[in-house]
């Protein structure tokens, strides 16, 4: 489950906050993007510290008690038994194949899923559509990535994702989330004392029905992001 919030319109929505929850619904990890970035002070950051990803953990004992646990850096170790599953945090690196290892000056994390039948993994990422005149943007409206890797015994799987990816038939409800892009307005910010048509066109992927990512600049050919 998740939640997301609006951007400049209506029509830009991101996830700002991601939940796992274990087969019995007694264990959970939530993963939020950090409202910090903006102001993120390394020089303040513990070594392993995570910087783009708040990450919470809670369960219920044997008596009913709610356990809510806070994890703070990267090297935390989860037990194989909280989800039946393996699980580690990492952090983009400039050396990935990707163009943006930051969101500002905070750098990009991911929490890797690995379990029998399917591996994701979620990631915080910005808002690559704004750049240039717009990049504070990029970083106010800094979301979550979810990336599927690998899923098994597809037959058993449920929910709006399978139904957007064809395994299962669409339902009325899901169907009523789509949006035909072609009708749907482009998001531009007004530029204060100039026109924007005169700045350079851009477009990126922030979700929607295909995980490509697209980036325009002034002069250059499109260049592709990975979608993590």
């Amino acid at each position: 489950s998740g939640s997301t919030f609006e951007g400049t319109t209506s029509e830009e929505q991101w996830f700002g906050r991601m939940v796992i929850s274990s087969p019995d619904n007694a264990r959970f990890m939530e993963l939020a993007i950090s409202k910090d970035i903006a102001s993120f002070n390394r020089s303040a950051s513990p070594r392993l510290g995570f910087e783009s990803l708040e990450v919470t953990m809670w369960g219920m004992t044997p008596r009913s008690e709610r356990i809510i646990t806070r994890v703070l850096t990267l090297d935390t170790a989860v037990p194989f038994s909280f989800f039946g599953a393996d699980i580690a945090f990492r952090r983009i690196q400039r050396s990935h194949r990707t163009q943006f290892p930051t969101i500002g000056r905070a750098r990009r994390e991911c929490m890797d899923f690995v379990g029998g039948y399917l591996h994701f993994y979620i990631c915080s990422a910005g808002a690559w559509e704004y750049f240039g005149w717009q990049a504070d943007l990029a970083v106010k409206f800094a979301h979550l990535d979810l990336v599927v890797v690998q899923a098994q015994r597809t037959s058993e799987v449920s929910g709006l994702l399978p139904e957007l990816w064809g395994l299962k038939p669409l339902s009325t409800e899901s169907a009523a989330y789509l949006v035909d892009e072609a009708e749907q307005p482009a998001a531009q910010a007004e530029l204060p004392g100039g026109n924007s048509s005169e700045f350079c066109p851009g477009a990126a992927w922030a979700g929607g029905k295909t995980p490509e990512g697209l980036a325009r600049s002034c002069g250059e050919p499109p260049a592709t992001i990975l979608a993590v």
